[in-house]
């Protein structure tokens, strides 16, 4: 078996000392595809905006490629090839869908002009 792309173990994290995730536990294989469910306060949310460096754990390991990591901003995430879509689908609701899907990783043509058609397509 190959080794995991994104392993997260232990995943904790409360607000105001209520617990809003517990042992939150995470395992990417290369070549798969996976979906989080779960009812309301599961903790769903919380753990991707973790993964995402949106939200600080209180405790757990994540590991990217085998090596800790700790993604300080969304963007620090993406650099290193983690992107979520949440459940909502226009977290941004002055933007379309495609665009909250591309958000921050949007393609870029000449003058840094963001190719729209190409983005709605893949979307």
């Amino acid at each position: 078996m190959d080794k995991p792309l994104l392993e997260a173990t232990g995943f904790r994290k409360a607000f105001d000392g209520v617990p809003a995730l517990r042992d939150g536990q995470f395992t990417l294989q290369p070549g798969s595809v996976h979906a989080l469910c779960g009812g309301n306060g599961a903790g769903k949310s919380t753990f991707l905006k973790i993964l995402m460096g949106i939200h600080r754990r209180d405790g757990g390991t994540l590991l990217r490629d085998g090596k800790a990591v700790t993604f300080a901003s969304p963007s620090e995430a993406l650099a290193n090839g983690i992107s979520i879509i949440e459940q909502e689908l226009s977290p941004v609701p002055a933007m379309t869908v495609a665009e909250n899907i591309y958000l921050g990783r949007e393609p870029v043509g000449a003058f840094g002009r963001i190719r729209f058609k190409e983005m709605n397509e893949k979307a």
